[in-house]
């Protein structure tokens, strides 16, 4: 008997954030850092650091606050320029502000379909990167939000991966529920999976079938628990799910 399952599409299952991906918006952070020598921090929608290259400030950034420039930008999804800590309402309220070193400040939304996942804060602190950063504000904002759409992607790509994994696991339950044996192979015949009736009828455990081929492995009826298998017919070279006869008692 097939156990029945409830069918819930594998995207409604999977929706994630950017702190699942930080290894990856954090190396985002140190290449846009290294290639325009500027700071840069990164921010999820829930105010969480998730990137930080870790030079406008003299301690660590333990976390976002909505007060922050950054903070603001998460808010109301509006991208911000600041000349210098006295150019901005939210650094003028800031009670860091000595133990931050920030000269001028390009802040940008990350944006998916619509909603805010997050934001990028370019950061100047020398004179000399403010100059730059804001001499090429226009180009940089736009550069900024090529960045936050590469960030998206690897998000959706990390989502994707996921939302296989769980189709792969849920195949799983459905073909081990079966009473009979089942082999699946990839579409070279090689043996993916196997359900536990295969691995009565054969004595071997399913990991120790995985990736072998699967032209010399078949089952019978038997009348006991076990039998020596007979030769299969070829596989499918488009992949397949053999079914062998569930042993008899």
């Amino acid at each position: 008997m097939v156990l029945a399952e409830r069918f819930i599409p594998a995207w409604a299952a999977v929706m994630i954030g950017l702190v699942e991906i930080n290894e990856a918006v954090q190396n985002v952070s140190e290449a846009i850092s290294s290639v325009l020598d500027v700071d840069v921090i990164i921010s999820d929608a829930e105010f969480r650091k998730v990137g930080d290259t870790k030079r406008h400030f003299n301690r660590e950034v333990t976390e976002i606050r909505d007060t922050y420039v950054i903070g603001h930008v998460l808010r109301t999804g509006e991208t911000a320029t600041i000349a210098s800590k006295s150019d901005s309402p939210q650094c003028m309220a800031c009670n860091e502000q000595a133990e931050c070193n920030l000269k001028a400040m390009i802040c940008v939304p990350i944006e998916r379909d619509g909603a805010r996942v997050g934001a990028i804060g370019l950061i100047a602190i020398t004179e000399a990167a403010r100059t730059k950063l804001l001499e090429n504000r226009i180009n940089l904002v736009v550069f900024t939000r090529r960045m936050a759409d590469l960030i998206v992607s690897k998000l959706i790509e990390q989502e994707a991966a996921e939302k296989l994994t769980i189709s792969k696991n849920r195949l799983t339950r459905i073909i081990d529920s079966i009473e009979e044996g089942i082999i699946a192979t990839d579409a070279e015949g090689r043996i993916v999976h196997t359900n536990a009736v295969i691995e009565e009828v054969l004595g071997v455990r399913s990991e120790d079938l995985s990736g072998s081929w699967s032209r010399p492995i078949s089952a019978a009826p038997m009348s006991g628990r076990c039998s020596t298998p007979a030769p299969p017919s070829p596989t499918s070279s488009s992949g397949s799910a053999t079914r062998a006869a569930a042993p008899t008692y």
